[in-house]
């Protein structure tokens, strides 16, 4: 990928957002980024369209959202799916890491938080894609024997001049080598163990604003609030490609569609979304995603969750939804 800086005299962070926009443009959004450089297998799952540097740790990046997708969707909504935006902050942050501080591909990233927070209106679908820039600023840069070993990531996010949103996310990277002694699992029979293993009857559809159980990342538990993880390896979106783990978009939109079952029965969207990732979460073991509602506020409702396995908290989130309607 051709990376072309955009010399600016005056730090983009001071400007106004049309400055952000307008840097910008000149075909940013004619063709996506290659795949791999955002871990998708499909090229319907890129967001990403380019990425321009601007200053030390400081790049542009440009996205374009369909006007319906296969499953970041809102039942009856003219507006984006909020998780779009956790999709992007995830795919800005490979993108970068390997254009920009020269991670080879084939190195694995090791999340461990990922935020977001967006304005409602301008989530709104119209009669063309969304074409979205992103400024991002890099902090916290690791380096260890020259090579990239993780950071910190800062996105804001604008459409046409008006502010998206932002997020966030923290990660480490490591080579395939260091990887495997730090997980010495059998990638090709993990997968192949998890894509044959039975899945228990989901949650009904309708009550997560679905309307195939497909989509369902939970089954029903004998506990109040609790729900069992439900990692359907082949599901096109959630796990686009092989992996050894439930990846943590799968176990987001786990705890998102928990938070949305203890918030209901109203189909609400997660207009703020802080998860933080402690533990890998695996396939061979039995997980339970939880929710609990903690305060109704003019925010919106503010609900905590948690993916829990093997007697330890893997993932843990913090989410404001807001019913469709209003979101």
């Amino acid at each position: 990928m051709t990376v072309t800086p955009v010399r600016e005299e005056t730090p983009l962070a001071a400007r106004g957002a049309k400055d952000v926009v307008s840097a910008a443009r000149g075909g940013a959004y004619d063709q996506t980024v290659p795949r791999q450089f955002v871990h998708r297998s499909a090229l319907s799952e890129v967001f990403l369209t380019g990425a321009s540097a601007i200053g030390e740790d400081a790049f542009l990046v440009s996205a374009q959202w369909p006007r319906a997708h296969s499953f970041f969707t809102l039942e009856r909504n003219r507006r984006h799916d909020p998780m779009l935006v956790a999709e992007t902050v995830r795919q800005i942050g490979l993108l970068i890491a390997h254009t920009e501080y020269a991670v080879p591909l084939g190195h694995k990233f090791l999340m461990w938080n990922l935020r977001y927070e967006v304005s409602e209106e301008a989530l709104r679908i119209d009669g063309a894609p969304s074409e979205i820039t992103g400024y991002v600023t890099c902090h916290d840069v690791r380096t260890r024997g020259g090579k990239l070993a993780g950071m910190r990531l800062e996105v804001e996010l604008f459409r046409g001049g008006i502010r998206v949103g932002g997020g966030g996310t923290s990660f480490h990277c490591t080579s395939p080598a260091a990887y495997g002694r730090l997980r010495p699992v059998d990638l090709l029979a993990a997968w192949t163990e998890a894509t044959e293993t039975a899945l228990p009857a989901p949650v009904e559809p309708a009550l997560l604003g679905r309307d195939r159980a497909e989509d369902v990342t939970l089954a029903p538990s004998e506990h109040d609030n609790t729900w069992h993880l439900r990692a359907d390896t082949c599901h096109p979106v959630l796990f686009d490609h092989a992996v050894d783990h439930v990846p943590g978009m799968a176990v987001m939109e786990a705890m998102r569609q928990a938070a949305q079952l203890a918030a209901g029965p109203a189909p609400c969207a997660p207009v703020s979304y802080t998860a933080e990732f402690a533990h890998y979460v695996e396939f061979d073991s039995p997980c339970a995603i939880s929710a609990q509602v903690e305060a109704v506020t003019e925010e919106g409702v503010i609900v905590t969750a948690q993916a829990t396995q093997d007697g330890r908290t893997a993932a843990s989130g913090r989410l404001v939804l807001r019913p469709t309607d209003r979101a």
